[in-house]
């Protein structure tokens, strides 16, 4: 499902949720994947593909974002 506005990280952009599931499957840390964080992101990106719900949809976005954040992968952070 493609997202209504991009994330763009430090290394990429993310347009859809089959993007960002691959990213979090090949670019994050194995010690990162397992945060909570980062589980959630994916179980939620996950659903949304599964049900096509906006609202699924709005949940996997804020929390990827949230994810990012936390770990400091958008380009407007420090770090």
């Amino acid at each position: 499902m493609r997202f209504a506005k991009q994330v763009r990280t430090k290394r990429r952009v993310l347009r859809t949720t089959g993007e960002a599931l691959r990213f979090i499957a090949t670019e994050l840390l194995e010690e990162l994947k397992k945060q909570s964080r980062w589980t959630s992101a994916q179980a939620l990106l996950v659903e949304a593909e599964r049900t096509e719900k906006s609202r699924d949809l709005n949940a996997a976005y804020r929390q990827l974002l949230q994810a990012l954040k936390n770990d400091l992968m958008l380009p407007d952070q420090a770090g």
